[in-house]
């Protein structure tokens, strides 16, 4: 499973700050935000272990997402 950090705006969004998901299939970040219930709009900054991506990337069971707005 991957995990997803919130921060600072985003986090009126979700119940924990840290989460877990499950990429099993093709999986963008945007699907992750949907799945969270975030705005696409709201998210500014993409990172995936620790490097910047964008809304479209892909997303797989062994990274690591965080989100700044």
């Amino acid at each position: 499973m991957g995990e997803i950090q919130v921060y600072a705006s985003l986090l009126k969004w979700v119940r924990n700050p840290r989460t877990h998901f499950n990429a099993e299939g093709k999986k963008s970040v945007t699907d992750l935000l949907k799945e969270l219930g975030i705005p696409e709009d709201d998210v500014a900054i993409v990172m995936i272990n620790g490097k910047r991506a964008h809304l479209q990337s892909p997303v797989y069971n062994s990274d690591s997402v965080k989100l700044f707005p």
